[in-house]
């Protein structure tokens, strides 16, 4: 025989003496109740149970259908008209009521639905609803009164009605919108049910038309909307007319229509009414808005000056001559 059929056999046997042991081992574990740890396990589990991995409670669970009470299983008392559940913590809370019927005490009676009325889930405890176009009340469903020119809707809390395109509400009916002259119908939740056409502003219950000044035009969006005009570029509103703007020298104009309406070039200030040159020190320079400076590094900002990061000593070398020029 050789080397390497011997080490097969070898092998071979010592798998099934393993296997053995394992099975053995296993066949005591099972008759003396204990599992590997030493823990009771199928002696201890009641009938109508099964072995759980959950050591820290009792290690087993009731089947389907049955509820734990003490240390046994007792089958769950199903009442007529319901059904187990899939799970269950004690034996009111295993079943539940079928549709159409509701849970009193330990019994099923069926929903009384009233006429008009249907069966819906997710409504509370009622577990109906009243049939479109009626209304709860108590334990009855009442036909909605509909007022003329208007129409039922699904509403949040049941049906409920509104006015026609139109119409709106007054009390308990739909009254027609009275549109003033030069305006039109539009859905406004801000009061109104109506606009003024281009060229009017409300005034009241009225369409007042807009006087366009000189140098003026039509503008009923933004910081123009209570005007109702803007004046052109150069321009800007000054009481019902449109004053041209006065731009000081070092200036330009600027949209917007705000006032002053101009701005003053790079390198110049306002001081209200006229452009200012900005001073420049010895080492500063305009930083990229042109309306403020700052100094060249090694200096730092003192007021009105540039001065040095380092020692005043530090000046007088040769070798800081270039850097600091």
């Amino acid at each position: 025989m050789s080397l390497v059929v011997l080490r097969q056999n070898i092998s071979y046997r010592l798998i099934l003496t393993c296997l053995s042991v394992f099975l053995f081992s296993g066949s005591l574990f099972g008759q003396s109740g204990l599992d590997k740890s030493g823990i009771a396990q199928v002696g201890s589990v009641p009938a109508n149970a099964y072995l759980t991995n959950d050591r820290g409670r009792s290690g087993w669970q009731c089947i389907f259908g049955f509820a734990k009470q003490g240390e046994a299983c007792v089958e769950i008392v199903v009442p007529e008209n319901a059904f187990l559940k899939d799970y269950s913590y004690g034996n009111s809370a295993a079943w539940k009521c079928s549709r159409g019927f509701e849970q009193v005490g330990n019994s099923c009676n069926p929903i009384a639905v009233p006429d008009n009325g249907y069966l819906a889930d997710g409504v509370g405890l009622s577990g109906w609803k009243c049939d479109r176009g009626y209304t709860r009340s108590d334990d009855l469903c009442n036909k909605m009164v509909v007022p003329v020119n208007a129409f039922l809707v699904e509403g949040s809390f049941g049906n409920v009605w509104e006015c026609e395109r139109g119409f709106e509400k007054r009390q308990n009916g739909c009254k027609a919108v009275v549109i003033p002259e030069n305006a039109y119908y539009a859905d406004n939740y801000s009061g109104n049910n109506w606009k003024c056409s281009r060229g009017y502003r409300t005034r009241g219950d009225l369409c007042i038309e807009i006087l366009i000044p000189e140098n003026g035009y039509l503008s009923q969006t933004g910081i123009n909307r209570s005007r109702g005009w803007s004046c052109i570029r150069g321009f800007l509103p000054s009481a019902d007319k449109c004053a041209a703007v006065k731009v000081p020298p070092n200036a330009y104009l600027t949209d917007g229509g705000r006032s002053p309406g101009w701005d003053c070039d790079r390198g110049y200030l306002s001081d209200s009414s006229s452009c200012n040159k900005i001073k420049l020190p010895r080492h500063g320079y305009l930083k990229e808005s042109g309306k403020q400076w700052a100094c060249k590094k090694p200096f730092r900002k003192d007021r009105e000056a540039c001065v040095p990061e380092t020692p005043l000593t530090n000046l007088n070398n040769p070798t800081n001559t270039n850097r600091l020029s």
